[in-house]
């Protein structure tokens, strides 16, 4: 067995004591017994043999297709062999730089993957566009258009979109007047000078910030800093100031780099406190080793690096190893926050706040679980206490992200402590608004709850998620929602372990989202813990999700919470649910792949959707495809313009089924392109199934013809027949979105 995964950790391998036995540059999840002749392999509990990496440990893999990160330590560690080209027929050996031996010819990786030196590319998706035309009805689908890629395929492209702004935004920004007060004053601040002076110009100049900022007193003040290092803690108290790195004769920023006071690694010493003042703003600066901490204040921080404080001291908590804002309101744009430690919020904490976060990168910060005691009449008594929001912490604040990368951050566990929320921790305020638009949130990490978000008593008025990319997200499944029903549209979720876990009455709705290749060893891709629980498709595309060690993809605790799936496509689910818990979802106007009929069954077609090319990750669908106009607008919400990819939702005489509505040539929305191609090895023979015959009442006002004042009355037409209010309650958008 050469250049080879097996990523199944249900099997075990057992050589005895044969010599012609080998094993070389592969990968072994599972147990492994004996076997002196596996060589330079990646095996979890067996260390004989030469060049073996031994660790009982997660493998820096890609969840989803199981290539190994320019990180991993499989990369460069195999050994020559006469196999020069890995699964995907790429060359091997690959060299990554700086990595094994150099240009040796030995730099093989573990495993049926060999690692580009760039890395996977990923795929862009295409700004949102405005619809314009209408699509021309096309002609039903047919056998004839089955596609002669299978299906399902064991490696499919990696299709992974990166949202971009419609137009940039930092100009508007950076053009803002430093201060619009007529009465401010200006000073200059360079640590480099040779002496103290009274800062007014450049050629006499306060040594320190703080100097400066005293000598301003209550009086609005706008300090220009020359860029240099600056050994000193800053205070802003109850004034109006801005610092601002002052770049005019130099290109290098100013950086303040916190104190270590008696040697001793500080995590409650700030770099930068304001407390009670307005107004301030902080621009041009590189915070290392210290922080930013604002209380009942207001301003801005742009342009802006915080990193790398990771001290940890006593006695903690430690709020905010980034910045930490309480009873404040205040805007970050344009900032990385990375590698920050705390025990709540590793990059950002904010608790009874208005915090905008936009074009920012939150990456690799980390909470971690400590310990706490209360005293009793004789004694201490220890306990752990969790840690919350590895990337950021939110309680009951407005939280607002704007095309912002929050990645790579995690929720430790420790001892009696567990992480929720790796990304981000939210404790949501119905009088608040909450919004995360056109981000990406990805490869994070949680050892307890939601590696990507966690979510607690969000609702529908005050919550949502719009075109957002989550994937690669591990230890606990990508969004934990624990109460509330908040909104997620037009959103991506690849590669993670598990989707959406609920409890406490938890009720969210998901329209407009592809759901794809989240592939899991220890717990379902959705999970539901209690009765009260409930989950609603609209409109989406859920394909080739996996569930490996438990038998279903979906895990109900009590066996009373139902799932709905409406205007949605079912495909390659692996297995999807016990069939005895069937009767736990509900389908409308869908397509499965499956062949049970449930009691809660409604227009259900067991046909091929018609994929442009679902073995390479492209799911538009073709021209004259079965699910075009299959789908009922009676549950469109009104105000769902778009679909997952940017482009109009309805251009027919109804919405097409699915997360990607057909585009007609004329429209010209660009199609997705995948990371690689596959050559299929087969070509299927897919036999129709009985169908349910649709009935779609499309001319509700009777006039003879279908226009546009059927589907204005569909809704109300679909509630007279069930029995409820038309009143689109599932979805309601503000006039925000």
């Amino acid at each position: 067995m050469i250049q080879t995964t097996i990523a199944s950790d249900e099997f075990s391998l057992s050589f005895g004591a044969n010599p012609e036995s080998l094993v070389l540059n592969s990968i072994l999840f599972g147990e492994v017994e004996g076997g002196p002749n596996i060589n330079y392999s990646w095996v979890r509990n067996w260390p004989s043999g030469k060049g073996n990496i031994v660790d009982e440990y997660d493998l820096a893999l890609d969840r989803a297709t199981f290539r190994p990160l320019t990180s991993a330590s499989i990369v460069d560690a195999g050994t020559p062999t006469n196999i020069h080209t890995d699964l995907l027929n790429a060359p091997r050996p690959i060299d990554i730089p700086g990595i094994g031996q150099e240009m040796t010819g030995s730099e093989y990786d573990m495993g049926a993957f060999e690692a580009p030196v760039s890395g996977y590319p990923g795929i862009p998706v295409t700004p949102i566009k405005t619809p314009t035309k209408t699509r021309t009805p096309t002609p039903t689908f047919t056998q004839s258009n089955t596609p002669t890629c299978p299906p399902i395929v064991s490696y499919p492209a990696t299709f992974t979109p990166i949202p971009s702004a419609p137009e940039p935004k930092q100009a508007q920004f950076r053009s803002k007047p430093a201060n619009p007060k007529s009465n401010t004053i200006t000073l200059y601040v360079d640590s480099s000078f040779s002496a103290q002076g009274d800062g007014k110009n450049r050629r006499n100049l306060f040594t320190s910030i703080q100097s400066a900022i005293d000598s301003a007193g209550k009086t609005p003040a706008t300090i220009y800093i020359q860029p240099g290092t600056y050994q000193e803690d800053i205070l802003i108290d109850g004034q109006e100031i801005q610092l601002i790195a002052d770049t005019a004769s130099q290109k290098r920023k100013s950086i303040v780099d916190g104190k270590v006071p008696n040697n001793r690694v500080r995590l409650d010493g700030y770099s930068i406190e304001i407390r009670g003042s307005t107004d301030v703003k902080l621009s041009g600066f590189d915070i290392f080793r210290g922080r930013v901490k604002s209380s009942k204040s207001s301003g801005m921080i742009e342009d802006t690096t915080i990193a790398y404080n990771n001290r940890m001291d006593f006695p903690p908590p430690l709020r905010g190893g980034g910045i930490e804002i309480g009873q404040s309101e205040f805007e970050i744009r344009n900032s990385t926050i990375k590698g920050n430690w705390a025990s709540e919020g590793g990059g950002i904490y904010a608790r009874y706040s208005n915090v905008t976060i936009q074009d920012c990168k939150i990456e690799e910060n980390e909470v971690f679980p400590w310990l706490d005691r209360y005293e009793t009449d004789w004694d201490y008594v220890y306990f752990w206490v969790d840690a919350f929001g590895g990337g950021i912490y939110a309680l009951h604040s407005s939280l607002v992200v704007i095309d912002s990368e929050i990645n790579g951050n995690r929720a430790n566990a420790y001892e009696g402590g567990t992480g929720l929320g790796g990304g981000i921790w939210i404790y949501a305020d119905p009088n608040r608004e909450t919004r995360i638009i056109n981000s990406d949130i990805s490869g994070n990490s949680s050892w307890g709850e939601g590696s990507a978000c966690s979510l607690i008593s969000v609702h529908s008025d005050s919550f949502r998620m719009i075109h957002c990319i989550l994937s690669g997200n591990t230890g606990a499944q990508a969004v934990h929602i624990g109460g509330g029903n908040p909104v997620f549209q037009s959103c991506f979720f690849e590669g993670n372990e598990g989707v959406f876990s609920l409890e406490a009455s938890s009720k969210p709705t998901a329209a407009n989202c592809i759901l794809y290749r989240n592939i899991i060893n220890h717990s379902p891709v959705f999970r539901v813990d209690g009765g009260n629980d409930s989950l609603k498709f609209i409109n989406c595309s859920i394909l080739e999700n996996r569930s490996f060690r438990l038998r279903e993809a979906i895990q109900f605790e009590y066996e009373i919470a139902p799932f709905e799936f409406v205007n949605t496509i079912l495909w390659g689910n692996s297995p999807l649910i016990d069939p005895h818990l069937m009767d736990l979802l509900t389908f409308r106007d869908s397509i499965v792949d499956f062949d049970y009929q449930g009691s809660n069954f409604e227009r259900v077609y067991r046909e091929w959707p018609g994929f442009a090319d679902y073995c390479g990750g492209d799911f538009h669908l073709a021209e004259g495809a079965f699910a075009i106009d299959k789908g009922n607008l009676a549950y469109l919400p009104d105000d769902v313009l778009i679909d997952a990819v940017g482009g109009p939702r309805v251009l027919g005489p109804s919405v097409d089924i699915g997360a990607v509505e057909f585009q007609s040539v004329e429209y010209n929305t660009p199609t997705f392109t995948p990371t690689f191609t596959r050559t299929p090895t087969s070509t299927p023979t897919i036999t129709p199934t009985p169908t349910l015959t649709p009935t779609l009442p499309f001319d509700v006002v009777t006039d003879g013809r279908v226009d546009i004042h059927d589907p204005l009355l569909l809704p109300a037409e679909d509630a007279l027949k069930s029995g409820t209010e038309a009143t689109g309650s599932a979805f309601h958008f503000s006039s925000y979105w």
